[in-house]
């Protein structure tokens, strides 16, 4: 008999009905909430599925990290790119500065990098390479040290154009504008260039610089909390009266492809106090220190001593063998004053760069200074000016670097030898040998030496091994796992560091020598040295091997050569 229900009844019979409504209620709540946090996490929807804005292209922005994630060269933003058109983003790497153009009215406008297809400015290409370049991206970048970039950005309507070395001339078009810490930027796409073409002869056109609309102001202010970049901005449909819109007209010539070998550089000028010159300060004409005498002066120097321009670093350069680049370095010391720079560095043998150079300081009078300097592949030089270029109690003082990898080599990327004969057998305790090649008491950085050694006494006697090692920075070598016992040790080989985008060819280190220091012929100290004794668990340091010469060029010929003011 089937019980009748009661108003009493505690137990309450399922309903579809009511299930599905408290069902409906709650994912309707959960969609409101859902909803409103979007919205407020993410802006206002329109604004970013909006279409593209003038020109058919969307705004795009390079933003950096946090304060955490900065390098010591606060350039290398390690940015995240957004690209409507997919393009290779580009490495992450510091916004090396390109030839300069003329100072536009206060603007520097330079390139900062051409892609062309996933090859770009910051790798490097050997002499014998031969490749045809594609369609290119070429990245521009402005700064200035007496206008404020910061509500100023680069509109759709800048014009671009651009003629190869083979005298093909291209017409770009606008694609997107950026923004970095200390300017702004834009990218333009070129059509292919010709197949043998090398570089750009001049790459010109003139910027509109334009003031941002406030909504972008606000979406920048509101979004650069919350987002690694900045969303697409919906253009108003009334846009308020904007200002006319700026127009810098610039010519960057000799602009380097990705396709062809460039050399790298490192440009810095500042004024030093006499008092820290010492005797130096006082000679009257123009100084040129070099090598050891160079790299102590390094840390008086950017990024050490910080640089008066936009980034407060000194210029990085990217030059076109065989063509003039132009730059322009801020001075430190001296508010708004620029040290207008033309390089023209060649590539030759082991690493040689024979460079022409101009300096010129505007002023009354305007100074220029011509001359021409061989440079070597990662080998620092100072220029000190002569006095009349700078106040009384001090000198302008340029520190310059040239090379062709980037970046320089730190360590050297070949692995160290071993002996085949007189290395003990894994598990045993063996000992090792060190040892430094000097040229002329300088450590042939980086390079490689080939050492004979032949075992007089102990349990490998009468076992011989030849062994390339390679050199770290300071010109030592490092040999382990030796058997214990006596040695004879002696030197076969040197060869230093030469960079794969050098010219290549056969290396005779009479001729290295020769050109590198002035040699005419010289002999090494100590190369054979013995017996030598190997502990097991220690290492043995020999003395080093110094290439001191036995007839040396005619005294002040080889400066004479090098730097002829």
């Amino acid at each position: 008999m089937q019980e009748a229900e009661s108003p009493q009844s505690t137990t309450r019979r399922w309903r579809p009905t009511e299930a599905l409504e408290r069902i409906e209620k709650r994912a309707v709540l959960f969609v409101m909430v859902g909803g409103l946090l979007v919205w407020l996490l993410f802006g206002h929807a329109t604004h970013r599925t909006a279409p593209p804005s003038q020109g058919g292209m969307r705004k795009d922005y390079l933003v950096p990290p946090r304060l955490s994630a900065i390098q010591s060269d606060p350039r290398d933003t390690r940015v995240l790119y957004i690209d409507p058109l997919h393009l290779p983003p580009p490495v992450s790497a510091p916004l090396y500065v390109a030839n300069l153009s003329e100072d536009c009215g206060g603007y520097l406008v330079s390139v900062r990098q051409v892609l062309c297809g996933r090859a770009h400015l910051f790798g490097n290409v050997a002499p014998t390479v031969h490749l045809p370049a594609g369609k290119l991206i070429v990245s521009l970048q402005v700064m200035s040290v007496r206008h404020d970039l910061h509500n100023i950005s680069i509109d759709a309507r800048s014009k671009v154009y651009a003629q190869d070395d083979t005298g093909q001339k291209l017409v770009g078009s606008y694609l997107s504008n950026f923004r970095f810490p200390g300017g702004i930027g834009a990218l333009f796409e070129l059509p292919a260039p010709s197949p043998s073409a090398r570089l750009l002869t001049y790459f010109a056109g003139t910027l509109m610089l334009s003031s941002l609309l406030q909504e972008e102001k606000l979406a920048e202010r509101y979004e650069s909390r919350l987002y690694p970049t900045l969303s697409q901005i919906n253009p108003h449909p009334e846009p308020p009266p904007q200002p006319p819109a700026q127009r810098v007209p610039f010519r960057i010539s000799n602009v380097p492809l990705p396709i062809a070998t460039h050399i790298f550089g490192l440009l810095s000028a500042r004024l030093l106090p006499d008092s820290q010159l010492g005797m130096l300060g006082r000679r009257p004409n123009l100084v040129c220190l070099t090598r050891a005498q160079a790299a102590a002066w390094r840390k008086l120097f950017p990024p050490f001593v910080a640089d008066p321009g936009p980034f407060h670093l000194p210029n990085h350069l990217i030059l076109a063998p065989g063509m003039d680049g132009r730059f322009v370095a801020p001075v430190g010391g001296q508010e708004n004053v620029l040290l207008d720079c033309t390089l023209n560095a060649s590539l030759a043998r082991y690493g040689l760069l024979p460079t022409t150079l101009r300096f010129a300081l505007a002023g009354r009078p305007a100074r220029v200074w011509q001359g021409r300097f061989d440079f070597w592949d990662h080998e620092p030089v100072v220029f000190l000016m002569p006095p009349q270029w700078s106040p009384p109690g001090q000198r302008l003082a340029i520190w310059m670097e040239l090379y062709l990898d980037m970046p320089p080599p730190t360590a050297n990327p070949i692995p160290p030898g071993e002996c085949i004969h007189l290395t003990v057998p894994a598990g045993q305790l063996g000992g090792g040998l060190a040892g430094r090649v000097l040229l002329e008491g300088a450590p042939v950085a980086l390079g490689v030496v080939e050492v004979s050694l032949a075992c007089i006494e102990g349990a490998a006697k009468g076992q011989e091994d030849d062994v390339w090692l390679p050199l770290d920075r300071e010109g030592r070598w490092f040999l382990q796992g030796l058997y214990p016992g006596r040695y004879e040790v002696q030197l076969r080989k040197v060869q230093p560091y030469l960079s794969p985008f050098g010219m290549p060819g056969n290396f005779r280190w009479s001729d290295y020598a020769r050109l590198h220091n002035g040699i005419q012929r010289g002999a090494w100290q100590r190369a054979q040295q013995g017996p030598i004794v190997v502990v097991a668990g220690s290492m043995t340091i020999l003395q080093d091997w110094n290439y001191l010469p036995t007839v040396r060029v005619a005294p002040g010929v080889v400066a004479q050569s090098k730097l002829n003011p």
